[in-house]
């Protein structure tokens, strides 16, 4: 707990001063704001300060102790009041008490233990009540945020009691941890990490406000409430807000090696607001599968942004009927532009519609078309799907996927599962240098030679020559991109040096690979 304030309120100057300098206050973790000598001129002083402590004497000029006592519970009720009286009275102890004082010190039984020792008591019981106020806000908080259907209906009392009117002008900051785009229907999130509480240094917290509240809402969904004094403007808030976003973010990053986006208003809303204005981020984060991790969305309005144009089902429909009848023709580049469009509007839930449709597509075209067992396929598509973090990277895997089956369904048709076996490792493992015929027929627990003669039979290729073309096609999809030099190219596709990459290239395609780009019209760098 940070340093508690103290008043200190005594008609006589000459007790201020012995209780000034009794114990190190601020080596003991407290800071005297404010002192009086009379119970107005405390009241003023304690409007301005709001001290958590105050040490006041029961007899005060003006206005007396205990009234001041009253007046001060009134203006904030969970402030600590220590009476001082010069007499050992009873009546006085007990109306104390009844005014909601904490303890009843006798002046001239003070020394600096006891003091500390009711200090201490004290701040025992602000730890309490900070503790048991945190539970009843956000108990109240979870009431306010409720379901959508329920009419809002917080008593004001209720709100006062946390410090929170009707009119408080309130920010909102959700965070939620990235979570893998759900390709398949039977994925399910994994258990939440066990992390505590979100990491907020409230010394980044825009001018004007404080925080409020940090509340956990299930899984790793936690919803950052500032409050205000005064409505800020815009201009003001939005940067102070993004700000606070961006800190939090590096905090997550480094202490629990995690990443979360962030969703934020950039404009102050009211408490009958803060259900809909969770709401609305909540909907706004669905759609961070378009920016990427760490990603950070101002929302700027209390209605929900109408997404793109949804993608024609039935043009998705005729692709995948053609593919059956056709051969699979031109199946990657079709389905390429469905995905593109789906892409550019920016609409998250025709996003999932699509992927679920051709995830679909693909796996009848794995069962039925080339034979293929489940273990086959879903188990590297599981291991694939941990790292779509981005709706681009949903959709090069989907149109490069479709284009595999192409080719396997090209060159395999008629072939037993033995040698589809093989194509399936080479689709894994074109990319290691190692990857040889000997190491999967050693998997397969067979003999190198049997192997490659039944891969030569079956499909009119060595599996050299296949593995090669495999590679080559694959080092032209990322060429026409633009995004690699040629050394990284040839990495990728399973080549140690570029030098001899680009003189496979050139003999497969009787060009080198910037020449294939130029014809492409695209750049790349060696």
């Amino acid at each position: 707990m940070n340093n508690l304030t103290v008043m200190i309120v005594d008609d006589e100057t000459i007790v201020i001063e012995d209780l000034r300098t009794l114990i190190d206050w601020r080596k003991n973790g407290y800071t005297i704001v404010a002192w009086a000598n009379d119970g107005h001129s405390a009241l003023e002083s304690f409007r301005v300060h709001l001290p958590d402590i105050c040490l006041i004497d029961i007899r005060l000029p003006r206005i007396d102790g205990l009234e001041l006592s009253r007046r001060i519970l009134a203006i904030k009720g969970n402030t600590k009041i220590l009476i001082l009286s010069a007499y050992r009275d009873f009546d006085y102890a007990r109306q104390a008490l009844e005014v909601g004082a904490l303890s009843y010190l006798l002046k001239h039984t003070l020394n600096e233990q006891s003091l500390l020792a009711v200090l201490r008591k004290t701040r025992e019981s602000i730890m309490k009540d900070e503790l048991q106020g945190r539970i009843m806000r956000r108990e109240l908080i979870q009431e306010i945020l409720g379901a959508p259907d329920r009419p809002l209906n917080v008593p004001l009392k209720k709100l006062r009691k946390h410090g929170i009117e009707q009119d408080t002008p309130l920010a909102l900051l959700y965070m939620e941890e990235d979570r893998p785009f759900p390709m398949l229907t039977m994925d399910e999130d994994p258990p939440a990490a066990q992390r505590g509480d979100l990491p907020v240094d409230e010394r980044l917290i825009p001018r004007g406000m404080k925080l409020f509240d940090v509340i956990h809402l299930g899984g790793e969904a936690f919803l950052v409430i500032l409050a205000s004094g005064q409505p800020m403007a815009k201009a003001e808030l939005a940067p102070g807000m993004k700000r606070l976003a961006c800190a939090v973010q590096r905090k997550i990053r480094s202490s629990w090696k995690a990443t979360y986006s962030a969703a934020y208003l950039d404009f102050s809303v009211s408490v009958s607001e803060l259900r809909k204005g969770y709401a609305i981020l909540k909907e706004s984060l669905a759609g961070r599968i378009f920016d990427g991790k760490d990603a950070v969305i101002a929302v700027d309005a209390l209605t929900p942004a109408l997404p793109g144009p949804a993608v024609n089902v039935n043009h998705l429909n005729g692709i995948t009927m053609a593919a059956f009848t056709s051969g699979f023709q031109d199946l990657a580049s079709m389905a390429a532009g469905v995905l593109d469009e789906t892409v550019s509007s920016r609409n998250v839930h025709e996003l999932r519609a699509v992927c679920t449709r051709m995830v679909a597509f693909l796996i009848s075209l794995y069962r039925e078309k080339l034979h293929y067992s489940d273990e086959m396929f879903l188990d590297r598509w599981k291991a694939q799907f941990e790292t779509f973090f981005s709706a681009q990277a949903v959709r090069d895997w989907l149109v490069a996927e479709l284009a595999t089956v192409r080719s396997i369904y090209d060159g395999l048709a008629g072939c037993s599962a033995l040698v589809r076996q093989t194509v399936e490792y080479l689709h894994d493992n074109y990319h290691r240098p190692a990857a040889c015929l000997n190491e999967i027929a050693g998997t397969l627990g067979m003999n190198g030679t049997y192997l490659g003669q039944k891969f030569k039979k079956e499909t009119g290729k060595t599996f050299l020559h296949y593995l090669t073309h495999y590679r080559i096609e694959k080092a032209k999809a990322m060429l026409h991109t633009g995004k690699y030099k040629v050394y990284e190219i040839a990495e990728k596709v399973g080549y140690a040096n570029s030098q001899y990459f680009s003189r496979i290239f050139k003999e497969a395609t009787t060009m080198t690979p910037h020449a294939y780009m130029e014809r492409e019209g695209s750049s790349v760098e060696s």
